[in-house]
């Protein structure tokens, strides 16, 4: 699978315009998104997060022990997001639909072998099944958050007993880092073109213009390195322009943040940058507008493929 590198280029990122990647990277932080979803999970010490290797199989964010490769870790945790719809509405109907789907593909004695409950730090809990008894004698255990629109969850893929067993605590603290930002709120044309004539009156002051130079030099190379994930989700179509409205608190975050047009390149764009923490501020609320612009680069590369789990 060619996978072009992306140069990122933007009226407010003008002078910042740096070559974003995938990575592996030891207590990585990763984000899997898409229209109706966008989440968080960041490894643990002695792991690493590759949302590079895996995505030709449609993987975007795994996570496995440090010192592995995508083609010989013992384990593998990944993200998954399901949208509900009229049969999903709950963990508990995923589950049964991930039993059916086994029992219907060659592995009629799959189960649920054990439930548990974690609590996570935005308040809510992540309902854990683990299962086994697959045809490839795989274990498993999948941590699932229900939101709104969506279940979120990841799953720990280990081939051996003892592996499972070994690093099941890191699947505990992979989930235990789970934050959600969700999907952006659709307001109108007009409303948003109001913000954008706030935010250019905010930044056309003294401190205003020098708030937002700030934030250009501090968060445009993260905003880069994010991006290259965005890519490999995004559709041939939603590769084009959009604008975002941040509104950033007192405290550097970013409490809000609106896009236009919505698609899964602009959503993810605004889960990254959600999730950054920029300098404190004196104002009420700072409105940053960014007009991003994204040019390609012909440098392609191969990206290995790993042998296929059959999993959840």
């Amino acid at each position: 699978m060619s996978v072009k590198k992306i140069i990122l280029c933007s009226f407010l990122f003008a002078f910042v315009c740096i070559p974003a990647h995938a990575s592996i990277t030891e207590q990585g932080t990763g984000m899997l998104f898409g229209d109706d979803h966008a989440f968080f999970i960041t490894a643990p010490k002695g792991w690493v997060l590759d949302n590079e290797t895996g995505v030709p199989q449609g993987v975007h964010m795994a996570f496995y022990p440090a010192g592995h490769t995508w083609s010989n870790s013992p384990v593998i945790v990944y993200g998954r997001s399901v949208s509900k719809d009229r049969t999903i509405r709950s963990a508990e109907d995923q589950v049964a639909r991930t039993l059916k789907d086994f029992h219907s593909h060659g592995s009629p004695k799959y189960k649920v072998a054990g439930k548990s409950s974690l609590a996570l730090s935005n308040g809510k809990k992540a309902a854990i099944y683990f299962y086994e008894g697959d045809q490839w004698g795989n274990y498993e255990a999948a941590g699932y958050v229900e939101e709104q629109d969506t279940i979120n969850f990841l799953v720990f893929n280990a081939p051996k007993k003892a592996y499972f067993d070994k690093h099941i605590a890191a699947f505990n603290k992979l989930l235990s880092t789970y934050r959600s930002v969700g999907r952006p709120r659709v307001i109108d044309d007009k409303a948003f073109n109001n913000l954008i004539k706030e935010a250019k009156q905010q930044s056309s002051t003294p401190a205003g213009g020098a708030y937002e130079s700030n934030i250009v030099q501090t968060a445009g190379k993260a905003v880069a390195d994010f991006m290259g994930q965005c890519m490999s989700y995004s559709k041939a179509e939603e590769v084009g322009p959009f604008d975002m409205i941040a509104r950033i608190d007192p405290d550097g975050s970013v409490s809000d943040a609106f896009v236009r047009p919505i698609n899964t390149l602009s959503t993810c764009f605004r889960g990254l940058f959600i999730n950054l923490r920029h300098r404190s501020h004196d104002f009420k609320t700072f409105l940053l507008h960014i007009d991003m612009r994204i040019k390609d680069s012909p440098d392609d590369k191969t990206a290995p493929e790993r042998p296929k789990r059959n999993s959840i």
